[in-house]
């Protein structure tokens, strides 16, 4: 910041100008540090090898958004986020994990029927969408510790009949379809654009929602340049982290493959001009009567 000379105080004026600043960043090891390894989805990036706003004290503040990004559609319907099945039979808790992966509902039924004992079976109702499990050697509970409840169409501790034929009929939907939307949160701009989802405060600071409106192992592309900014806590910032999370606030798996994203940082500045002492002041207001005299 200029420092006015003694006799110049009065005569300083403040201006407001704003820099432009575009980064095309992407989720590639190559590009910043890899939080979460090939799930590609956690990275935080060194702003220093960009742009480098620390020592700059004409900085009013930042604003960033991000008006363009283009995510891989590569994310399982069965995760480690939902892969987990607790049941609770014979006086005894057991846990399966189900592989990742895509599954339809025939692919599932198979993987169950692999895991549980041979004494289980499950079928589907292509009417309802839901499924019915049956067990020949006595009742069977699914355990509200399991992550699978929403895949597979239950909530919370749900039992089955208590007399044979022993039996659970689900009562939901099953659900195979792939992840909504994709929620693309920064941690340092903190804007409280949706309340914290599993104790995850980056989910409250969205950058932008993408939603999955493409097949199976295409890509994503979001073109939302809708003008919406968001400003940055500390201008001072040397990292910016982004993570992509689901709407449960949970970072999700892309299973190597990068995504490719462009932040707009707005940095607006308070500039001081000295206008100069005083007969240079007044020398500049009688030009500038004269001016409209002549007008």
């Amino acid at each position: 910041m200029t420092t006015p000379l003694p006799g110049q105080l009065d005569f300083i004026k403040d201006e407001k100008t704003t820099e432009v600043k575009v980064l095309q960043l992407s989720t590639k090891s190559s590009a910043g540090t890899l939080l979460n390894g090939s799930a590609k989805s956690y990275i935080q990036f060194n702003l220093r090898d960009y742009i480098d706003f620390e020592g700059d004290d004409t900085i009013d503040y930042i604003t960033v958004s991000c008006p363009y990004a283009i995510i891989p559609n590569s994310t399982y319907n069965v995760a480690d986020k939902n892969n987990k099945l607790v049941m609770d039979f014979s006086g005894n808790t057991y846990v399966y994990v189900f592989t990742n992966g895509n599954y339809t509902y025939q692919t599932f039924i198979t993987a169950f029927k692999a895991l549980v004992p041979a004494d289980f079976n499950m079928t589907y109702n292509t009417i309802t969408a839901k499924f019915t499990i049956t067990k020949t050697t006595g009742s069977f509970t699914m355990n509200s510790a399991s992550t699978i409840d929403y895949v597979m169409g239950f909530s919370g501790t749900t039992a089955s009949t208590l007399t044979a034929p022993y039996t659970l009929v689900m009562p939901r939907c099953v659900c195979f379809l792939p992840e909504p939307v994709y929620n693309i949160c920064c941690m340092e701009i903190n804007n409280g654009s949706a309340l914290a989802q599993n104790g995850n405060f980056a989910f409250s600071s969205i950058l932008a929602s993408v939603p999955n409106n493409g097949k199976l192992f295409s890509e994503i592309v979001y073109n939302q340049d809708s003008g919406a900014e968001f400003a940055i806590v500390n201008s001072t910032f040397n990292y910016l982290t982004i993570q992509i999370m689901s709407d449960e606030g949970l970072l999700l798996d892309f299973n190597g493959l990068a995504s490719f994203f462009t932040l707009r940082f707005r940095v607006h500045k308070k500039v001081r001009r000295i206008l100069g002492g005083f007969n240079e002041f007044v020398g500049r207001a009688t030009r500038m009567n004269l001016l409209e005299e002549e007008e």
